[in-house]
């Protein structure tokens, strides 16, 4: 029972944040084209009014997070307590005792406002939340909500499906029309321009004309019409029953039914129906009149004689169902056509296409008109086998925690970090990380510079660090393609060693270094970056010299030097087809020879469109099939143009490229910040989707301000690829990452 009702208030709240911000965006799109109509009614024919309000049904067909720089939504304000409505319910670990945990410095402001009693259900141990959550499971006001939609929902479904069952009845209980009436429609059909079978049959039962069927429409005529109408009224009669299945209005009208049922809770759609189907019926009546010419005085005439019988017995559930319309609206349309001007046209031509699409663009997405507020968090703990953490800091959650029974979550440490003069970046690590990886100072330039000579202070550093914190440590990298100093492929003469001696000095190198660290660095990058963007093996001076089983030896050498150490090799563009077939391949090929690999290393810097989710999730799956595991290696996300010299130009000296590829220097607009967060949103989700295929996640540096992404491709860009501001704050993105947990649960 227990977890039936966690499902519904789930589900509810769902309902409740997606209720909330239809309710007013449509009722601002409703009270918007109310205004629209009023000004133009005079001025525009009934089409293009029609036109406009059909914006509505295609509203409520689209998501409320539609988002537009362009739209009318950027300048709106949702009332404050219509946000926080949706946003209370029961508590829980991520909302305790009604506390909304946000981000950055407003969650800092939150915690200084916090009473006495709820900063000692923060204090409490989290387990304590969670097993009170458990035993207290009760149905929230918005699971409430939920099951009070659905039965009215059904109950109204109920009455349509009664509804059409009697429209079927009176339709089957009906004759066929023939002779002299089924003629007239023929001609009627010609002078509508309308293909296809129409059917035509006279019911004693209907009260006034209409058209029933979707896939075989039928023209359904009361008995009493032949006799009491002439025989150009009778035409009329046809034509306009034959309009309404010319502009396809009875599927129209159908989407309208459904919609408003599920609306049902909303007065703005029902406003809007209405609205919809009066100026339907204005639009069927300037085509019949352009249609009939110089006779369209006649319609209003017509239409005056059908009220006359059809008024004098109603049936309710014929009104109900739009059949027949009220006294009020059809005396409107006929005092309209009684005072206006004839109209010329009943089509909704190009230019009123394009006014009306345009009109759409700037009223349909209202999302940021609810997001100018910071993006606050909406994660939720919940007892489950993987569970969510509070910690002690201004950050509320831990991404090692939150995934600790999917992968680890590691951070790419540098040497300004560890010599102290970033000290300040260390400070989230031990609470948000559990493996750490160096950026450079145990790559061969740095640790290695010169012949004999090994530099190891910076090294033995992190590796202590790493093992105060119970860290998985990683050490990067022992072979690549860069950063190697140019003694290491000459000798004392400057010319090109032979492949014998730079196999030696590569051992040498492997043993000293792994040696060291042996027992203490669980995992080495043997090699980095060895395949091209062609998939072809890169041309480097290893392979040049030694030849392509340079990756073998590399790897022979790490395990010799530490058996128990994993291995991997890792590279970029592990998302094209070319590069995965050619590190598959050579995978096969090193196990083949019994050379031991462990992991491949999936180089992550991505930009906020590329590659896409689909491509990354294909990645994963081909790599995890060679056999190894995989490993998100180098995870950022810049949201900075890419610059190419030899296409784009001396940045240099140019004010205007400078400009364009540093777009944010002082700070990230929130839209930006919203992309990204909802780029590592797809991206954690399909990380947490192959979690039994992934073993780490590292993201390329702790904070904005230290990533190496200001410094290229250019240097001085302000760059913002992770999930911690420069002043160490969390950011949307940081919410969003945990998000994709909660949601995979």
């Amino acid at each position: 029972m227990s977890n039936v009702l966690e499902l519904i208030n789930s589900a509810g709240k769902g309902f409740v944040e997606f209720a909330w911000p239809m309710l007013w965006q449509s009722g601002m799109l409703v009270v918007i084209l109310l205004a629209a109509d009023y000004i133009l009614r005079r001025k525009v024919g009934a089409v293009f009014r029609y036109g406009l309000w059909m914006l509505v049904i295609v509203k409520l067909v689209l998501p409320t997070s539609l988002s537009s720089p362009v739209s009318i939504g950027q300048f709106m304000i949702v009332p404050a307590g219509l946000v926080k409505l949706a946003s209370h319910g029961k508590p829980q670990a991520g909302n305790i005792s009604g506390i909304r945990l946000s981000s950055d410095a407003t969650a800092e402001s939150q915690l200084n406002t916090l009473s006495a009693e709820q900063l000692a259900l923060l204090k409490r141990p989290v387990s304590s939340l969670i097993q009170s959550n458990e035993s207290s499971e009760i149905l929230t006001w918005q699971g409430g909500v939920l099951l009070l939609w659905l039965i009215v929902v059904g109950a109204m479904l109920l009455l349509l499906m009664q509804r059409v069952m009697f429209v079927r009845g009176l339709v089957r209980q009906s004759k066929e029309a023939g002779g002299e009436i089924r003629d007239t429609l023929e001609d009627c059909r010609k002078t509508m321009s309308i293909g296809g079978c129409v059917g035509l049959k006279e019911s004693p039962n209907a009260t006034s004309p209409a058209v029933c069927g979707l896939f075989r429409p039928v023209i359904l005529l009361p008995r009493w019409l032949t006799a009491n109408l002439d025989a150009g009224q009778f035409k009329i009669v046809l034509m306009h029953e034959l309009a309404h299945i010319r502009r396809s209005d009875l599927w129209v009208n159908l989407v309208q039914t459904l919609l408003q049922i599920v609306y049902f809770y909303n007065p703005f759609i029902w406003l809007a129906n209405w609205m919809i189907r009066r100026v339907r019926e204005q639009a069927v009546d300037e085509a019949v009149q352009v249609a009939l010419g110089e006779k369209s005085p006649h319609y209003p005439e017509t239409l005056l004689n059908i009220a006359r019988f059809a008024f004098g017995q109603p049936v309710l559930s014929m009104r109900s169902i739009g059949v027949v319309e009220s006294r009020s609206a059809l005396a409107g349309r006929i005092k309209k056509m009684l005072n206006g001007p004839a109209p010329k046209n009943a089509k909704l031509n190009l230019h009123g296409a394009l006014v009306v699409i345009l009109i759409g663009l700037l009223t349909l997405p209202m999302t940021r008109s609810i997001a100018e507020e910071p993006m606050r968090s909406t994660v939720t703990c919940k007892a489950t086998s993987k569970s969510t953490y509070l910690i002690a800091d201004s950050n509320q959650y831990s991404l090692k925690d939150i995934f600790k029974n999917d992968f680890r979550v590691g951070a790419a440490l540098n040497c300004y970090q560890l010599s102290g003069k970033d000290a300040n970046d260390l400070s989230v690590v031990p609470s948000q990380f559990n493996s750490i990886t160096p950026e450079h100072f145990l790559k061969w330039s740095y640790v290695h510079p010169e012949p004999g000579k090994y530099n190891f202070d910076m090294a033995d550093s992190y590796v202590t660090l790493g093992e105060k914190n119970k860290m998985f440590i990683v050490g990067h990298v022992l072979i690549a393609p860069y950063q190697i100093p140019d003694w290491v492929f000459q000798d004392d003469t400057g010319k090109t060693v032979s492949r014998e001696v730079l196999l030696k000095r590569m051992r040498e190198h492997i043993l000293t270094v792994v040696g060291r660290y042996k027992g203490r660095i669980n995992g080495w990058d043997v090699v980095n970056e060895a395949v091209g963007n062609d998939g072809q093996m890169l041309e480097t001076k290893w392979c040049k010299i030694i030849g392509r089983d340079y990756i073998q030896k590399a790897f022979e050498y790490a395990h010799e030097a530490d058996p128990n150490a994993e291995l991997y090799y890792n590279d970029y563009n592990v998302w094209s087809k070319k590069d995965i077939d050619s590190i598959v391949r050579l995978v096969g090929i090193l196990k083949a020879k019994g050379v031991r690999i462990d992991g491949i290393g999936m180089q992550a810097h991505w930009g906020l469109y590329s590659p896409s989710p689909d491509a990354i999730e294909s990645s994963i799956v081909a790599l995890s099939q060679s056999g190894v595991k995989v490993i998100i290696s180098e995870i950022d996300v810049s949201v900075l143009p890419c610059y190419d010299s030899s296409t784009d130009g001396d940045i240099k000296n140019d004010p205007a490229l400078q400009k364009k590829f540093n777009p944010y220097p002082d700070t990230l607009p929130a839209e930006v910040q919203e992309k990204l967060a909802k780029r590592y949103g797809e991206l954690f989700a399909v990380f947490h989707k192959h979690a039994d295929k992934i073993s780490r996640v590292t993201f390329w540096g702790v904070q904005d301000g230290q990533s190496w992404l200001n410094r290229w491709p250019i240097e001085g860009r302000a760059d913002y690829p992770l999930l911690f501001d420069r002043n160490l704050k969390s950011k949307p993105a940081y919410y969003a990452v945990i998000k994709t947990a909660q949601n995979n649960q």
